[in-house]
């Protein structure tokens, strides 16, 4: 069975991944210097952006791919889908605020944030309802997995930097965003 993208939708996804993220750098500086009461709210403001920016990109990238075949979702594993990416984004974010965070614990927060990532997408994929099913390939959904471990470490490690070392250029938030919106999108 042969599908085609549309390289519009390809394009408003990557865009939103990288709009989500730039959004939740600048949060997540918030979040960093906020006194504790306030930073309870930065820190929910930030995981709904990134959050539902993960999620809804991943969704518009499905829609991007036409197949010949009718599509349904499932309502529950769609949910799920959203609930790992929320978790996913409210860790990334909470672990970018620590005053300390070393190499142990940043490659545990990448492993965790991949472990979000993947969940969405591999819960998204089974929500889908279609005749014939999706079969996967475990070398590739391994390799898929490795590519969001890398790519979630370096956005946390954009998003600690940008919020710890005093990079409040809008050059470095882009920049960050670049590279988040990159992650985001490379495992899918």
């Amino acid at each position: 069975m042969s599908g085609s993208y549309s390289l519009s939708l390809v394009v408003v996804s990557f865009l939103i991944a990288v709009l989500a993220s730039y959004t939740a750098l600048n949060m997540a500086a918030r979040l960093a210097q906020a006194p504790h009461g306030e930073a309870r709210w930065w820190l929910l403001g930030g995981t709904l952006a990134l959050g539902l920016g993960v999620w809804s990109m991943h969704f518009i990238g499905i829609q991007a791919y036409s197949l010949p075949i009718a599509l349904g979702y499932d309502l529950g594993l769609t949910a799920m889908s959203l609930a790992a990416a929320l978790a996913a984004a409210a860790y990334a974010l909470w672990l970018s605020a620590q005053p300390q965070l070393r190499w142990p614990a940043l490659l545990g927060g990448g492993l965790i944030m991949a472990s979000g990532i993947g969940a969405t997408h591999y819960l998204g994929m089974a929500a889908l309802r279609m005749h014939p099913g999706i079969n996967y390939d475990r070398w590739w959904l391994g390799i898929s997995l490795l590519v969001a471990m890398l790519a979630a470490t370096t956005a946390l490690w954009c998003a600690r930097h940008q919020s710890h070392a005093g990079r409040q250029s809008r050059g470095w938030r882009i920049f960050s965003a670049l590279v988040m919106g990159i992650a985001i999108t490379g495992m899918h």
